[in-house]
This record gives structure tokens, C-alpha cells and sequence, in this order.
């Protein structure tokens, strides 16, 4: 990624909020590689979890705190197992656990085509689609004469059994749901195995997982309104990441029909190796500042420091890799050397320091010369 411009605008002596910052912007740092940003899986520990999860074909629950890469991973793992990503499922504090397996749109069924099928109103959650995805669009969940009333009455093919009286033929997923059996516009023929990722479990309601203990268990769930079971294949058993920022522990039986991993976070030199990815990734190889750099060096130094001035909203590995692409747009110098303390505070870092501070609280501890309320 060339960067001359915003590096150019940010050498001026006075860069300001003008038009011309639009342009030097371009499109954001953080919206560049959005398809797979750089993940070192230097931790045997997670590796290993993740395997026996795997072989237990039971959910990997990880856990720790914000910025270690807890989201990411399934991303990553997908990537390694060469299988597909599903959408990711974020939990909100309103969800149901249905919501992780399905919705049925029964106001939009009514307001919609009369004649449309029942099924055709059924909208798959990240969990229920890769169960889905697992048993295959020709499994088969009954004959004709169960179904018919779900069936596009418009169907000739189904309009032909029935004039004929062959009411036994077996139904399939794929008539049930057509339009589930696709990703990325190409239609999936036989059963598939998928990574799906389960963001933020903790945000939920407590009941929620209590009440997907078995569906978690068995990787299988009901569709009332259908009046239809769907259970995976365990040929091709989806692969389950939850992620938990520990805001409220999950219940006991849940966490008994998981495996529970907490990511530890990096020291230096791991954490200096995760920044230069990203550098990478997002500046270019040829762009970005060698791992052995001043830069590096002493940009962690100024991350360290921070982290150990302010007691209130500490930063992670999150906001160092935001402040080094912050200020690598900004000096993109890898001979730079900055500070944090005294008289040596650099200005461009202190431009910045929004990436790491993020209370009122911590910045006067920073920066106890700042008075709240005045310029």
C-alpha cells in the first residue's frame, strides 16, 4: 500500500482538518485486508485446545482479555484447515438461544407471496446454517405426503407426484431450503464441514446458554414451525469457536460440554512480532519498519510506559497494534526513537495517544499537566 500522501501531508509543518486529509487518507488503515488480517499462532497451548475440541467434537471456548486475538482465531483456523468461514454470529444482550439456530419470519410470511413456502421464511443463525451446511442438501427428513404443505405449490415436479399419486418420494434439505446451500454465490452439493464463530457469548442473556445445552451437545436442533429435526453429519462435524471477554461466567453445564482455553498475552517479543504483521499487512513488506527497528522498539517502550502510568483502562495488545499504525502513518522512519517521559514526550505520539488512553483518568495520569476543561 503506497501511503506518500498521508505520510507527506502529516511532514507538513502544520497538517489540519482539511479537505485535502480525504485525500490523503484514502481508505483507512483498519478497512485495508479485511478478508484475513495477519494471525501468529506462536502458542502451542491454543493449538492443542484447539485440536482436542476437535477430536472431542466439542466447542473450543476462548477466553482472555480484549486485543489478544480471541475472535480472530477462527478466522485463522479456518484458514489452516482449508474449510469455509461462516459469517460470524455476534451475540447482542438480546438474543435467544434460537437466534444461534434460526428465526422463522412469520410477519414477513404473511405480508409476503401467499403461495410461497413456509420453509422459504426460515433465516439460519451461524450455528444452525453450519448444521445445516454438515448434513448436505440431499438429506433426506421425510416423504412428500409429510411436507407437501411447505412446498412452493408452484413446483411442477412436486405437482406431477402429486397427480400421480407418488406422495412417498423423499423430501430433501435443499427443497426444504434452497437458498441456504450456497456461499459466496456457488451452490454446495454434498455435505459440508465449516468454521463458525460464536463472538461474545458472555453478552447474553444467562439463560441463553442453558437453553442450547443439548443442541451444543449434539449439534442438532428443532424447527417447531416446520415441525423438523436437522442434525449434523459426523462425517463433516462443524468446527465451534465461542469467544468470551469474561464479563459474566458462563454456567457450569455449559463449560461441561466445551473446552475452555484462556490466550495469555504476549510478552515483548511476541507482541513486537504481531505488530510487524500487521505493519505489514496493511503497509506493505517493502513499507513497513523492520522487526529489529528503533521504531518498533521504542514505540513499545511508550506502550510500556503508558500501561504502567494509569490504573483504570490498561491497553492491550488492541490498542498497541492501533497506536503503531497510527504513528507509523505518521513518522515512517524506522531509525525513529520516542518517548512518553518528561521533557523527551514526542508530539507525534502524543497525537496519538487517543489509540491507548481511552478515560479522562488515564490521560491526566499520563499527561498530569493537562487541566480538565480548559485549552
Amino acid at each position: 500500500m503506497n501511503r506518500d500522501p498521508l505520510k507527506d501531508y502529516f511532514r507538513r509543518q502544520k497538517p489540519s482538518l482539511q479537505p485535502d486529509l480525504l485525500q490523503a487518507v484514502g481508505a483507512p488503515i483498519m478497512s485495508q485486508g479485511r478478508a484475513r488480517a495477519p494471525y501468529d499462532l506462536d502458542d502451542l497451548d491454543l493449538e492443542h485446545a484447539a485440536m482436542t475440541a476437535m477430536v472431542l467434537g466439542q466447542p473450543l471456548i476462548l477466553a482472555g482479555d480484549p486485543g489478544v486475538g480471541k475472535s480472530e482465531f477462527a478466522g485463522e483456523l479456518a484458514h489452516r484447515l482449508e474449510l469455509d468461514m461462516l459469517e460470524p454470529f455476534r451475540v447482542k444482550s438480546s438474543n435467544e438461544g434460537l437466534d444461534l439456530f434460526y428465526r422463522c419470519d412469520e410477519v414477513g410470511r404473511f405480508r409476503g407471496d401467499a403461495n410461497a413456502p413456509k420453509s422459504s421464511h426460515v433465516d439460519f443463525g451461524a450455528l444452525g446454517r453450519a448444521i445445516l451446511l454438515s448434513a448436505g442438501p440431499k438429506h433426506t427428513v421425510g416423504s412428500f405426503e409429510d411436507f407437501a404443505h411447505l412446498l412452493a405449490r408452484g413446483d411442477s415436479d412436486q405437482s406431477s407426484a402429486v397427480a400421480a399419486g407418488d406422495t412417498s418420494r423423499q423430501v430433501t434439505l435443499d427443497q426444504l431450503f434452497p437458498k441456504a446451500f450456497f456461499i459466496n454465490g456457488k451452490r454446495i452439493e454434498a455435505p459440508l464441514q465449516t468454521v463458525v464463530l460464536i463472538d461474545e457469548l458472555d453478552k447474553a442473556p444467562r439463560d441463553v446458554p442453558n437453553d442450547i445445552l443439548g443442541e451444543i451437545e449434539k449439534l442438532e436442533f428443532w424447527i417447531s414451525e416446520l415441525q423438523i429435526s436437522i442434525s449434523a453429519n459426523p462425517a463433516f462435524w462443524p468446527v465451534v469457536v465461542i469467544t468470551s471477554n469474561s464479563e459474566r461466567s458462563l454456567p457450569d453445564a455449559f463449560l461441561r460440554r466445551c473446552i475452555f482455553h484462556w490466550i495469555r498475552n504476549p510478552k515483548r517479543d511476541r507482541i513486537l512480532k504481531i505488530v510487524h504483521l500487521h505493519l505489514e499487512h496493511h503497509f506493505g513488506a517493502d513499507a513497513a519498519p523492520p522487526l529489529g527497528s528503533d521504531f518498533l522498539a521504542s514505540a513499545y517502550e511508550a506502550y510500556s510506559d503508558a500501561k504502567k502510568q494509569i490504573s483504570n483502562k490498561k491497553p492491550g495488545t488492541a490498542e498497541f497494534i492501533g497506536f503503531t499504525l497510527a504513528l507509523w502513518a505518521r513518522k515512517t522512519d524506522p531509525k525513529a526513537s520516542f518517548s512518553l517521559e518528561g521533557e523527551q514526550q514526542d508530539a507525534d505520539v502524543r497525537h496519538v495517544i487517543g489509540t491507548l488512553l481511552k478515560t479522562k483518568t488515564d490521560r491526566l495520569q499520563v499527561f498530569p499537566n493537562d487541566v480538565p476543561g480548559e485549552t
